[in-house]
């Protein structure tokens, strides 16, 4: 019976200690999903390497996230076919496609003298005031993608996230991590929208 008690304590104590949240300020316009475009190009994409920093040091994207990045473009249906600068030596009419390059920008602030302040007073207290305190970074991305017709002509898509990452005593990671997926979605969303909305420009119509 008290090894129950004592294990019980124990997960309740960690699940508590995991416990976070996100406190979004600023969305990127068009974050919400999308459907295709309607007008599709005979013109294909090709997705240069993506420049990912966070807090001014240069991270190299995963697989995983260049495959997240090639699917969105895909799921636009503005180009004929997507490729990475890897992979397109397969494309057909290669001297004409646009070239799409991608950055993201991020910074985590840690509140540094709070959260050690908060800290001090939960160990203090023999973490009674665990589950009233939590710890909190601000989190801020800024994405953009510049989109380059064989022409040479240029067009550039912005998007913003912030917003404050709440979390409990064990919950940093886990929260981070989460707060990353949300903006990223957020932002690729916002950008996409914005490139259905070119449809012109990257089949030069005149005017555009």
């Amino acid at each position: 019976m008290k090894t129950r008690i004592i294990l019980f304590l124990l997960l309740t104590f960690f699940a508590t200690g995991c416990a976070h949240w996100l406190e979004v300020d600023q969305l990127p316009p068009g974050s919400d999903d999308f459907l295709p475009s309607e007008v599709g190009l005979l013109i294909p994409a090709i997705l240069e390497p993506i420049d990912v920093r966070e807090n001014g040091e240069v991270l190299e994207p995963s697989q995983e996230f260049t495959r997240l990045v090639l699917q969105k473009i895909q799921r636009t249906h503005v180009f004929l076919e997507v490729s990475s600068a890897v992979e397109s030596g397969q494309i057909k009419e290669r001297k004409k496609a646009v070239k799409l390059e991608l950055s993201l920008d991020a910074s985590i602030d840690t509140n540094q003298a709070t959260n050690l302040l908060k800290f001090s007073a939960i160990c203090a207290s023999l973490f009674i005031l665990r589950p009233v305190l939590y710890l909190s970074d601000d989190f801020d991305v800024t994405a953009m993608l510049k989109a380059i017709r064989h022409d040479g002509a240029e067009k550039y898509y912005r998007g913003r996230f912030k917003g404050t990452i709440n979390y409990r005593l064990f919950g940093a990671m886990q929260a981070e991590r989460e707060a990353r997926e949300e903006a990223i979605q957020k932002l690729l969303n916002s950008l996409m929208k914005q490139i259905m909305r070119d449809v012109n420009y990257f089949a030069m119509e005149e005017g555009v």
